[in-house]
């Protein structure tokens, strides 16, 4: 679903409309090949984060900080501060995870995590058209919700997930200067990815 933002994002030049000026495809070029640089530097960083690894378990708790929205939402349910923290922090964990996977094409996940993270990972990785990680053998298909089921904080799994968090973790993985969008309505089971710049 993902592939074409890391291997073919270069075809966005070509849906250009016929009517498009040279200096416009020219501008448009500059501006694609300024933030591919920008891409292929944080691809790099990130590939090179084995899923067994220190490092690639480093990049998640590095970027695992809430969206003052998601914090909110958290402060509002009234859960215990702590309890509801973890399962926030869990469900960004995993939503870093799923896209980091996505987006490389890494067919391993992190097989330390606990049965439940790794649960939640999978069912965003459903949600989006993906197939179990290789190295979590010891999950059936039939044992992961649909992603739907993980948006209540009463949920019986260590991980809780919202639309915002998946749409700032898929924001994250493309690094500094994002290309695309990801907008997500977890409840109606849809999904929308849009170029920044078609972005009103």
């Amino acid at each position: 679903m993902f592939d074409f933002i890391g291997n073919t994002i270069r075809n966005i030049v070509n849906d250009i409309e016929w009517d498009v000026t040279d200096r416009s495809l020219r501008r448009a070029e500059k501006e694609f090949d300024e933030w591919d640089k920008e891409y292929q530097e944080r691809s790099s960083r990130i590939n090179a984060l084995d899923a067994g690894s220190q490092e690639a378990r480093k990049w998640i708790y590095d970027n695992r900080d809430l969206p003052p929205s998601v914090e909110k939402m958290v402060d509002n349910a009234g859960l215990l501060a702590g309890a509801g923290y973890r399962k926030a922090y869990a469900g960004m964990r995993a939503s870093l995870a799923a896209f980091r996977s996505i987006m490389l094409n890494d067919e391993e996940g992190f097989i330390t995590w606990s049965k439940d993270t790794r649960i939640v990972e999978t069912s965003i990785r459903f949600f989006f058209g993906k197939k179990r990680y290789d190295n979590y053998d010891d999950i059936k298909d039939s044992e992961v919700p649909p992603l739907a089921a993980l948006t209540s904080f009463d949920n019986k799994y260590d991980a809780w997930v919202c639309n915002e968090m998946l749409e700032e973790a898929f924001r994250r993985v493309q690094g500094s200067n994002p290309m695309f969008k990801l907008e997500v309505d977890i409840a109606k089971n849809v999904f929308l990815i849009k170029p920044v710049k078609d972005i009103d």
